[in-house]
């Protein structure tokens, strides 16, 4: 099997407006990767459509169902 070899692509972007992205990137990746915890209040309280990929629960919850 191979050996994962990391091979920087920064040099690719040089002279570009992303060039200054990559050692933000470099110094922030821990963060950028780390969760956030958030909650979504609609997720509750929105009418329910679409199955409820999209909308809240709340109607469903008391019976009310479109």
């Amino acid at each position: 099997m191979g050996k994962p070899i990391e091979v920087s692509r920064a040099n690719d972007f040089r002279g570009t407006p992303l060039e200054a992205l990559f050692p933000y990137v470099e110094g922030h990746v821990r963060d950028m990767l780390r969760p956030r915890w958030t909650f979504y209040w609609r997720f509750l309280f929105d009418k329910d459509r679409d199955a409820y990929f999209f909308g809240g629960i709340w109607p469903a919850v008391l019976g009310r169902s479109t």
